[in-house]
């Protein structure tokens, strides 16, 4: 439950990360900073860069493929934001944290019935708990008007991802704004219009990708299917994005 090295195995699913030490953050197109004692989740899939001092450390606790968020489209809204591990609610989720870990420290690989059962339920608490102090450090920055306009905008990224000629203009013209007044909302969110179209372009491929319906499907198809007109484009922003080609992280996603 812990990671003593900035380099990590990409991964499915999300993580908590609790920082023993003041450390610069790049993931999900966000670069932030974590202060000792900080948290931030993270999604495990996508390649994680920390720069901190000599011998830094953080612990790391998988979450797995729980929900981030009230909905499944809004897992992203959560991931990367720095949260102040000083706050209360942040002491809640330590405590409860460091409660997991004695318990698998007890086992000593002994598991008896029910361990499992309580490690899940805890586990479950902890992601929700995380997922609530990332909303509040979230929310805090955007009127509930904006924060309905945000949802309006995912929902019609969502209606438009097999399009490969949508993009910031476009979702502008839809929603009666300008694409300046857009970036200034997704950046209150600490991303970008255009690379939230990615993201949710990236995630609808990711789905595809591991659905068992979609084993022998090309890869090319599913390209397509998420709005990339060029296969080799796809590859090198599903690379860069994620930490591996498609064809890779749909072979791992089989095998798990």
């Amino acid at each position: 439950m812990s990671a003593t090295s900035p380099a990590l195995e990409p991964a499915h699913g999300f993580a908590l990360l609790w920082t023993t030490d003041a450390l610069r953050i790049q993931h999900a197109g966000r670069d932030f900073e974590l202060r000792d004692g900080d948290l931030a989740i993270i999604d495990r899939s996508l390649p994680l860069a920390c720069d901190g001092g000599p011998g830094w450390s953080a612990r790391l606790l998988e979450l797995g493929d729980r929900r981030i968020g009230a909905r499944i489209d809004d897992r992203q809204r959560f991931v990367g934001v720095p949260m102040d591990g000083g706050s209360d609610l942040a002491m809640v989720v330590k405590r409860l944290w460091l409660m997991l870990e004695d318990t698998a420290r007890l086992q000593l690989g002994r598991s008896e019935p029910g361990d499992d059962l309580v490690e899940a339920r805890l586990i479950e608490i902890l992601t929700d708990l995380a997922a609530r102090l990332a909303a509040q450090v979230v929310d805090i920055r955007l009127t509930s008007h904006d924060a309905a306009t945000i949802e309006r905008a995912q929902v019609l990224i969502a209606a438009h991802l097999s399009d490969p000629d949508f993009g910031v203009a476009e979702l502008a013209a839809l929603m009666r704004v300008s694409a300046r007044h857009l970036s200034s909302l997704f950046a209150r969110v600490n991303t970008t219009t255009s690379h939230a179209i990615l993201t949710a372009r990236l995630t609808l491929a990711r789905r595809l990708l591991v659905d068992p319906v979609n084993a022998r499907r090309p890869i090319s198809s599913v390209a397509h299917a998420c709005g990339f007109d060029d296969q080799s484009y796809f590859a090198r922003c599903f690379r860069r994005e994620i930490g591996m080609t498609p064809r890779r992280f749909r072979a791992e996603g089989q095998d798990s």
